[in-house]
């Protein structure tokens, strides 16, 4: 892995004004970043800088573009709370893809690479009985990606089985749409009594290590945080919890995963903890200039 793949999900820095968030990242010194096209969202250290591109007049879309410039990866992630994609609801299906659509059309403005997607369970129903339905509907999603310049990063969680993942981005099978690996949510891949057994840590990389093997040039790009022992937190800073940072990076190398791999937190000292978490890497996995 480069250093230049290394970013910050913007969302780590909760709070901050979206511009300064931004700036915050260019300071700090990384060279990929990840905004979320969205706003008004919040996890559980605060407000998740991020944008409605509709919502932006000219001015603002330009100066939005203007203080990207100089980033090595830009990406963006859709918006997904209280918005499912897969419902018996036709009216929220159907927001749910103008809004998606909405974000690729923001990624083409902004020369963004690629665009995170979440699918989801549908309420009701097995996943057998939806799962052609996913499967049509990134294909479409993929074929307007591909108009507006970008690509479709499907996140790791859902389908909540590897296999099932794993099947849905194979017969997607388009040359848009992949995945994005998610560190942290692979422990949804296993219940909660493996994930509390002795075997927790060394089960839950086994399984990240397959299906990152598995995903292999279909990743598009990676969330980075680490999954605290003991009651399996996620999004915490990287180093101090039970991922094998060193076994993950040598599947990348072995890959060869060029695209942007983005620190994702919610950890209160927001800085302090992208920082650590650079320098934890930096020591542990050598990241090359």
């Amino acid at each position: 892995m480069k250093l230049h793949q290394l970013g910050v999900q913007i969302a780590s820095l909760a709070d901050y004004d979206l511009l300064d968030a931004i700036e915050t990242v260019r300071k700090l010194g990384f060279s990929a970043v990840e905004l979320p096209a969205f706003r008004g969202v919040r996890h559980s250290v605060g407000e998740v800088p991020g944008f409605w591109f509709d919502e932006l007049t000219e001015e603002e879309r330009e100066k939005l573009k203007e203080v990207l410039q100089g980033f090595q990866h830009v990406a963006l992630h859709a918006p997904f709370v209280d918005l499912p994609l897969f419902t018996s609801n036709p009216g929220v299906r159907d927001e749910a893809l103008d809004q998606i659509r909405m974000a690729l059309e923001a990624a083409w403005f902004l020369k963004a690479e690629v665009v995170t997607v979440h699918a989801n369970h549908k309420t009701g129903y097995s996943l057998e009985e939806f799962f052609g339905e996913m499967v049509d509907a990134f294909q479409r999603l993929g074929d307007f990606a591909l108009g507006c310049g970008t690509k479709i990063g499907v996140e790791t969680g859902y389908p909540n089985r590897v296999r099932e993942y794993l099947k849905l981005i194979l017969e997607v099978g388009h040359e848009a749409v992949g995945a994005t690996l998610d560190v942290g949510h692979i422990r949804s891949y296993l219940s909660p009594n493996l994930l509390g057994s002795e075997r927790g840590p060394e089960l839950f990389n086994r399984t990240l290590m397959h299906i990152t093997r598995m995903l292999g040039s279909t990743i598009f790009q990676i969330h980075l945080h680490d999954v605290r022992p003991g009651d399996w937190r996620d999004h915490r800073r990287v180093g101090r919890g039970v991922v094998d940072w060193n076994g993950l990076f040598e599947i990348l190398e072995d890959i060869a995963y060029k695209g942007p791999i983005v620190l994702e937190f919610e950890e209160d000292d927001r800085e302090e903890a992208l920082l650590d978490s650079r320098a934890y890497l930096e020591q542990a996995v050598e990241l090359a200039p």
